[in-house]
């Protein structure tokens, strides 16, 4: 076999491995993610009690599929306690607080890291709809929250710019646009949203800055910007996403495969799914079997795809080891 072969690790293994006595055996294998960590998803219903019913409404299913962790986004100061409460308790649940732009409260920064948050959230949609001018991000107050996050070693996952185009592809209507959300008259830009966020990015290098939904750019501008910031990476979520039936061109899958293999540290897994009992039902499911069947339909060397699937949010998040105890004579 090729040192580029396409097959699992272990098929190689296996043909010298007990002088060849299983050579041959699951010769069809191909790689295979060993867990699957969702950084970024939403809840509905904080109580404890609600997470704990959802975090089993979704792993009853996605576990199947080998999802071994979830980060979600929405930790607030009225659930700071209730999310601790589970995530100290249930190896499989992890959060980030959300943070809003009229309040960059470093105290509650500080509280929430001695909780266990993981991570910070932003979100620039205030700034599209102009209830804010983009400036409030480098404001004394947001440079504190930032210098903070950078000495308690919190990642951040931000949504920075908003597609121009909706893609109906992923289900997306009009409304999702950027000039859909864009307040009227206002001449807010992508670029300039771009622009601001790698500023930050510069200034404060203690931080890895996850751009969300693969920050909206294609793979030539992300490996421009990857090249420049060694602390900015991306998630998977939306962009990444292969509809049931349908399979890439080839020249789209191998493009792809070659920006992973040039960056397999940079990426991270994510749906922007929502955890809850309305939301862990099929539609939920399939959104999630999207995203991971984009990176499966690559045929990503071993080792890619264990960063992107599951390591490197392991890494950025600091997160437990992962749990392999199969439940079944296989884990599917």
């Amino acid at each position: 076999m090729a040192d580029n072969d396409p097959h699992a690790p272990d098929v190689r293994q296996r043909q010298t491995v007990d002088d060849g006595f299983s050579a041959g055996w699951g010769r069809h294998f191909l790689p295979a993610e060993e867990f699957v960590i969702d950084c970024h998803m939403h809840i509905d219903g904080k109580e404890p009690w609600m997470v704990r019913k959802s975090l089993d409404l979704l792993f009853g299913t996605l576990a199947a599929y080998r999802l071994d962790q979830a980060i979600v986004v929405d930790g607030g100061p009225g659930s700071l306690d209730w999310l601790a409460q589970v995530a100290r308790t249930d190896r499989r649940f992890h959060f980030m607080i959300w943070m809003k732009p009229e309040n960059p409260d470093v105290e509650f920064l500080r509280r929430a890291r001695q909780a266990g948050a993981v991570g910070v959230k932003l979100h620039n949609s205030p700034i599209m709809a102009g209830q804010f001018e983009p400036g409030v991000w480098e404001s004394p107050g947001w440079q504190r929250v930032f210098a903070a996050a950078e000495e308690l070693a919190m990642p951040v996952l931000w949504h920075v710019t908003q597609v121009e185009a909706a893609a109906p592809y992923i289900g997306e209507g009009p409304g999702n646009a950027l000039a859909s959300r864009r307040a009227k008259g206002s001449t807010l830009s992508n670029a300039g949203l771009l622009a601001q966020f790698l500023r930050i990015v510069a200034r404060y290098q203690g931080i890895t800055f996850v751009g969300a939904h693969q920050l909206y750019l294609g793979d030539a501008k992300l490996a421009e910007l990857f090249a420049a910031h060694p602390n900015l990476a991306i998630d998977t979520s939306c962009g990444y996403f292969l509809r049931w039936g349908d399979r890439m061109l080839d020249e789209d899958a191998a493009a792809a495969r070659e920006f992973l293999c040039a960056w397999p540290d940079r990426v991270l897994f994510a749906t922007d799914n929502t955890m809850g009992a309305a939301h862990c039902n099929e539609v939920h499911f399939e959104a999630f079997r999207c995203h991971l069947r984009y990176l499966r339909a690559l045929r990503l060397p071993q080792d890619v795809l264990d960063r992107i699937a599951w390591q490197n949010a392991r890494r950025v998040f600091a997160l437990p080891e992962g749990d392999d105890w199969m439940t079944a004579t296989t884990r599917p």
